[in-house]
């Protein structure tokens, strides 16, 4: 089955919707946007009938090159990633207790945080190419 957002992105509502996900992917992740837009799409487009809530998802996860979109999606996925990667930079040695820092962990979230900072100095991704306009 194609996707209906793609096979039907000069339609007014697949832009509406599409622009529907950008205004609101700095406040939302993906899978509420998803859920929302396929909620929208039943009830605005009887032409989606049998699109699932998944395949709206697996089109911004999969299709979608608009940069404020793919972005922000990074952005998430690096924040999580990064939640992570503090929480074991440090373990408690079962012989001394004492706690011992995990170099490789370190240099992985020293990592992942220079490329959260490279993100947020990228400014407005709705500025980027193949911006949705």
């Amino acid at each position: 089955m194609k996707c209906w957002l793609c096979e039907f992105s000069d339609d007014t509502i697949a832009k509406r919707l599409n622009q529907y996900a950008a205004d609101q992917i700095s406040c939302m992740d993906v899978e509420t946007i998803a859920n929302a837009i396929h909620e929208q799409l039943v009830e605005a487009c009887p032409m989606s009938d049998g699109i699932g809530s998944d395949e709206v998802l697996a089109h911004f996860t999969h299709h979608t090159i608009a940069p404020n979109i793919r972005v922000a999606m990074e952005l998430r996925a690096l924040l999580q990633l990064s939640g992570k990667l503090r929480d074991v930079t440090t373990t408690t040695d079962e012989e001394t207790g004492l706690t011992v820092v995990d170099a490789k962990n370190v240099t992985a979230y020293r990592q992942v945080v220079q490329d959260i900072m490279n993100i947020y100095k990228l400014g407005d991704a709705s500025k980027l190419m193949f911006a949705n306009k």
